[in-house]
């Protein structure tokens, strides 16, 4: 990240976003700067014409590079892959806070922290449509960026406080990919005896979450699980519109509201700042304005105490004052330098990136042997009859190469199949195992170059590869 002048403002890169985000982000720059926050900014105009976005990311990207730190408004879901890929953000923060008994909450004394790796999973766009039924996903998982993301997320929970981390994942499906993740997670955890670290599957991490969430200190996840359970833990804990983000990364870190643009109530001044308000702090601390982020969420807890409430939060009968969102603003200058009353002292995680974990990471020092022993090749074929296709691939299979199964949907369809009637596409994974020596490297070419004589369509073709003599790949089929 850039190296910063200490006697100097930073500059920070602005993006207000569009639907609500450009009065909620002249809003959120109001109070920041009351409250003493000190920073340059350099704005992106976010232009209205959804063809055009990509430009306006592209030119943040730029300025967020040079700056260090974006705060970014709302945007349309998926238009920040340029930031992503640009700024290499590799680590998604988000807090969920109870703030019983002003906020109604279905749960009392939550305070979650989701850390969640950003960068891989099914979010990789790794899609392809292979046939005419049957579209794929990939699903990345690999070491490199699991270490950097599991350090990473330990030194976040350290200098936040925490003390618990719990990694989710789906390992006792997904043994490669999944597996992988929990695996560095326990080596990482093992380097730190004196944090509390422990494992859940997805589907009981989200009903523990449901039933007690209080349970739950620091959840570590992968992309999707982590984004599925940082949008349940703030719906918990009252409203995904208070609830802030961090996104860590090589050369910058943006800070943002979790919810879209509202569109709906653009130019209404109604819209609730607090997302991105709460997002503002984060930066401040990130930028070391530790007093200033404080006196910003002080005053902030103090206006929502006093029963100060943009329309999403006001509620008829309650002693409460209705403001817009510029009010909503004003109300909180008006307190700064007050202390909540009921709310107490919440102490916030630390906004600073904690030392040392962009320094980079060992190699490891043994790399395992791999032995290519086999390929598995999918064809794109409408038949039923699988025996004719396993016969005619058997003629195909050069030397040193069996044709050893047939996979439809991940099921075993040949050999021991009668082709039974369930369910089957025109996409047929077909597996080649080799002899004892191995695969030679010349046979993936040859069987390729038989299966285009015999007219066969091929769409995608791996190889699969033993690892110190463990299979790298799923020998088992059928889902679980």
């Amino acid at each position: 990240m850039t190296h910063r002048d200490p006697g100097a403002a930073p500059a920070v890169a602005v993006l207000p976003g569009h639907g609500v985000g450009p009065e909620i982000m002249a809003a959120t720059l109001r109070v920041l700067e009351a409250a003493g926050g000190r920073f340059d900014v350099k704005e992106i105009p976010f232009p209205t014409d959804p063809a055009k976005t990509g430009q306006a990311m592209e030119e943040a990207v730029d300025v967020a590079r040079a700056a260090g730190a974006l705060l970014k408004g709302p945007g349309a879901g998926g238009r920040s892959e340029a930031l992503r890929r640009g700024l290499g953000l590799y680590c998604h923060v988000r807090r969920a806070t109870a703030l019983d008994p002003i906020v109604p909450t279905r749960a009392p004394g939550m305070d979650i922290l989701v850390i969640r790796e950003s960068e891989e999973d099914v979010y990789g766009g790794q899609e392809q449509r292979q046939t005419h039924d049957v579209a794929q996903c990939s699903k990345l998982a690999t070491r490199p960026a699991a270490e950097r993301f599991v350090r990473t997320a330990f030194a976040w929970a350290r200098a936040a406080g925490r003390s618990k981390l719990t990694c989710v994942t789906k390992a006792n499906v997904l043994r490669l990919t999944d597996g992988l993740f929990h695996d560095v997670f326990k080596e990482i955890a093992a380097e730190n005896p004196d944090m509390v670290a422990d494992h859940m599957i997805a589907d009981a991490a989200a009903a523990k979450m449901v039933e007690s969430p209080e349970k739950f200190d620091v959840i570590v996840a992968p992309n999707l699980y982590g984004d599925i359970l940082g949008d349940l833990a703030a719906q918990l804990a009252g409203r995904p519109a208070l609830t802030p983000s961090a996104r860590l990364g090589v050369e910058a870190a943006v800070f943002e509201p979790v919810h879209g643009p509202a569109s709906p109530l653009a130019g209404k001044l109604v819209a609730n700042p607090t997302g991105l308000l709460l997002s503002g702090v984060k930066l401040l601390r990130f930028l070391g304005q530790d007093d200033a982020g404080m006196r910003v969420r002080d005053a902030w807890l103090k206006t929502l105490e006093d029963g100060v409430q943009t329309p999403d939060m006001h509620r008829e009968g309650e002693r409460s004052r209705r403001v817009s969102t510029r009010g909503f603003a004003d109300a909180i200058i008006e307190r700064l330098g007050e202390q909540p009353r009921r709310m107490g002292a919440r102490e916030l995680p630390s906004g600073d990136l904690p030392g040392g974990v962009l320094s980079g990471l060992p190699r490891r020092a043994a790399t395992p042997e791999r032995r290519r022993s086999g390929l598995e090749v999918v064809i794109a074929d409408d038949r039923r009859d699988v025996s004719e296709l396993a016969a005619t691939l058997q003629d195909l299979a050069p030397e040193g190469l069996a044709l050893s199964v047939i996979l439809n949907r991940s099921e075993k369809v040949w050999p021991g199949s009668k082709n039974s009637p369930r369910l089957h596409t025109s996409q047929w994974r077909c597996r080649f195992a080799a002899g004892p020596e191995g695969m030679a490297k010349g046979a993936m070419a040859e069987l390729l170059v038989r299966i285009a004589k015999a007219d066969l369509d091929a769409v995608r073709i791996e190889t699969l590869n033993d690892y110190d003599g463990r299979p790298g790949y799923r020998v088992e089929t059928g889902a679980a």
